[in-house]
């Protein structure tokens, strides 16, 4: 029919949960929020994340946020743009009061399902938050869109 026909909107909750790009590790949360949109092939979703009062740990490599509801599509560069807040939350650096912004991007070249957080400070590129940085009651809200393989 028409070409600006609406023929594929969906929406939903998800359920965002917190792990290590390297080792997935065990990350216990209080709060884990998750509701998306999809239109076409354009997804956006929002999410609240807070931790545990006590969380096991043990993982390795980046802070990452899994269980996006749709892969990403590496092929659809620069994989989507989000914003996030964060509290209670310890930023890496050797000057963590030259944080400048933080913001959540794909972690890698691959179609998945997973969030990484960025860290900018002066004068250097984007850093990954580390997972071993992960505390109780760390606290993130963020929005993120992309595009989907499905």
């Amino acid at each position: 029919a028409d070409g600006n026909t609406l023929d594929d909107y969906e929406e939903g909750t998800w359920t965002p949960t917190v792990l290590g790009g390297g080792t997935a590790g065990t990350y216990e949360t209080q709060q884990a929020d998750g509701f998306y949109q999809k239109i076409g092939r354009d997804v956006t979703v929002r999410a609240t994340v807070m931790l545990a009062g006590s969380i096991s740990g043990g993982g390795t490599g980046a802070y990452l946020f899994g269980g996006l509801p749709f892969n990403m599509d590496s092929s659809d560069d620069p994989f989507g743009a989000g914003s996030i807040s964060a509290d209670d939350v310890n930023f890496s650096g050797t000057d963590d009061g030259g944080i400048m912004g933080i913001t959540v991007s794909n972690p890698s070249s691959t179609d998945d399902n997973k969030l990484r957080i960025l860290q900018t400070q002066d004068n250097q590129s984007h850093l990954e938050l580390p997972i071993s940085q992960a505390a109780a009651n760390d606290f993130f809200n963020f929005t993120y869109n992309y595009r989907t393989t499905d």
